[in-house]
């Protein structure tokens, strides 16, 4: 009689693969947020005049890092869950995948978002050295999290209710005003000659 063994895997139920994909893809975003908005701070009077610039540096690299390994997780998950029953090519290549609705379009926009941070994550660590490029790299941030941001509000299951709605406008509109403070305190600066 032989046995064979089973794979941790093969214990969570279908339902199961779907929570964890949910929560995982919610948190990455709320910490793909946090990047963001701690990246476009980074420049601004407020943080400089209050010298808390290393701490604000440090919430942006810590967010991104676990914003990517949420995501990496949301996904490989998602690949798990046999109720989604997808490919990995559905998953990563465009125009692939077998939904037929609006969630379509969100799940396309979510794919976006991933290669913006694919770059924007290789793009940092292999140039480095090079600061201009690093700096012309960042501005995918922008993109990346507004593509995340109709990702879910378009595909996440959960998109209808009160709080999520509460956190999407929340993120989405802090966002924009820190870019606005971005932008007052860039063209506030006096021109070098």
């Amino acid at each position: 009689m032989s046995q064979t063994l089973a794979l941790p895997w093969q214990f969570i139920s279908p339902a199961n693969y779907w929570y964890f994909s949910r929560a995982a893809g919610i948190v990455a975003y709320v910490f793909i947020w946090s990047c963001v908005f701690t990246g476009i701070l980074l420049k601004t009077k407020f943080v400089k005049k209050l010298g808390i610039a290393a701490e604000v540096n440090s919430a942006h690299n810590a967010s991104a890092r676990l914003g990517f390994y949420f995501v990496v997780f949301h996904i490989t998950v998602l690949y798990f869950d046999s109720t989604v029953g997808s490919q990995v090519g559905q998953m990563l290549w465009p125009a692939m995948s077998h939904v037929e609705n609006v969630g379509s379009v969100g799940l396309e926009i979510g794919k976006f978002a991933l290669y913006a941070m694919v770059v924007l994550g290789v793009g940092f660590f292999t140039m480095r050295k090079h600061q201009a490029v690093v700096r012309l790299l960042h501005l995918l941030a922008y993109p990346a999290f507004f593509l995340a941001l109709g990702h879910g509000i378009l595909l996440g299951t959960d998109r209808n209710l009160a709080w999520l709605q509460m956190l999407y406008w929340f993120t989405g509109s802090a966002v924009v005003i820190a870019v606005w403070l971005r932008a007052m305190t860039y063209f506030a600066q006096p021109l070098e000659a």
